[in-house]
C-alpha cells in the first residue's frame, strides 16, 4: 500500500537502491493526503520513487495525478474475485437453501459505515417495496452505523434480514439468492464485492463514484449521488424486475477477473522488472 508500506519500502530504497512496487487501493490516495501537508509529501514521494505504482481502477490513478503525481510509472490492475466461492446458481435454489420466501432478493454488502452511505438504502427499499412487495431485503455486514439503520427500517416498516459480518463462503451464498445488489457509497477504489456478485449472476446498481463505474461497466447501472439517487436506483431495480434480468450477460466473461488471472498480470509486472 501507499501507507504507510510505501513510506517503508522508499527509505529501504534510499539505503539499499532495491526497487519496489506499490499497490494502491483507494484510502492511500482518496482520504490520507488530505488529512496533512506531510503524509501528502511522504505519498507522493512513496509512489514517484517506485518502480511502478498498481492503481485499482483508472479513476484513483486521476485522484493521485489531481493530489501531484507525476504519472510516470502507473499502470491499472483491477482487484479479483474467488471463482470456487463466487459462482452462479440457480436463483430459486440458493433462495430456498437461505430460507427467501418471496421471488425477489435485493441485498448491500459491506461495512455499515458513513462512507458506505448506507442511510440510503431505507428509502431505495420502502420505494422498491411500494411497487413490488414481493420483494425481500438483505444487509450483509456490520459498523457503527447498524443500529441507526435498523430503527430506520422498523419505523418505514420495511422487513429487512441483518446477517451481521459474515465469512466470505457465507457470502458467496447470500449472493447466489440476490437478484440485485445496492452499492450507494460515497467513494470506493475498486469494490471487491461488484465482480463477486457479478460472478454470481446479480446485477449491480451503485453510484456513479470512485471506481465504481468502471467495476460495474455495462454489466449493471450507476447513478450521480444526488437528490434523485434513490428515486433512480428504485425505478430502476422494478424495470428489472418487469423485464427478468439477463443473467447470461453478467456472467459472460467474468473469468477474466479471478484472482488468478488478476494476479497473473502483476507477476508478469514484477518480472519484466
Amino acid at each position: 500500500y501507499g501507507f504507510p508500506n510505501g513510506i517503508i519500502a522508499k527509505n529501504i530504497h534510499k539505503i539499499t537502491n532495491i526497487p519496489y512496487i506499490l499497490s494502491l487501493h483507494g484510502t492511500d490516495i482518496h482520504t490520507l493526503p488530505h488529512r496533512s501537508k506531510n503524509l501528502k509529501k511522504e505519498i507522493l514521494e512513496s509512489l514517484e520513487n517506485a518502480k511502478k505504482c498498481i492503481f485499482v481502477s483508472d479513476h484513483l490513478r486521476k485522484q493521485a495525478i489531481e493530489i501531484g503525481y507525476s504519472n510516470k510509472n502507473s499502470v491499472v490492475i483491477p482487484n479479483g474475485y474467488d471463482p470456487n466461492i463466487f459462482y452462479y446458481e440457480d436463483k430459486r435454489e440458493a433462495k430456498n437453501k437461505l430460507g427467501f420466501k418471496k421471488s425477489k432478493l435485493i441485498g448491500f454488502v459491506g461495512n455499515l459505515i458513513d462512507v458506505k452511505n448506507v442511510m440510503i438504502l431505507p428509502e431505495i427499499f420502502r420505494r422498491i417495496s411500494e411497487k413490488k412487495p414481493d420483494t425481500e431485503y438483505v444487509i450483509i455486514g456490520d459498523g457503527n452505523l447498524r443500529k441507526d439503520l435498523e430503527k430506520e427500517f422498523k419505523e418505514n416498516q420495511i422487513p429487512v434480514k441483518f446477517t451481521g459480518k459474515l465469512p466470505q463462503k457465507e457470502v458467496g451464498d447470500y449472493m447466489r439468492s440476490m437478484d440485485i445488489m445496492i452499492l450507494p457509497s460515497k467513494n470506493e477504489g475498486w469494490p471487491c464485492v461488484i465482480k463477486e456478485a457479478q460472478a454470481c449472476g446479480v446485477y449491480v446498481i451503485g453510484s456513479e463514484r470512485g471506481g465504481i463505474p468502471e467495476a460495474v461497466g455495462d454489466r449493471g447501472s450507476v447513478f450521480p449521488l444526488d437528490e434523485k439517487f434513490a428515486k433512480l436506483v428504485s425505478e430502476k431495480a422494478i424495470k428489472l424486475f418487469k423485464e427478468n434480468n439477463n443473467v447470461l450477460k453478467i456472467i459472460q466473461g467474468i473469468e477474466q477477473f479471478t484472482w488468478e488471472s488478476i494476479v497473473k498480470k502483476e507477476i508478469a509486472l514484477y518480472d519484466l522488472q
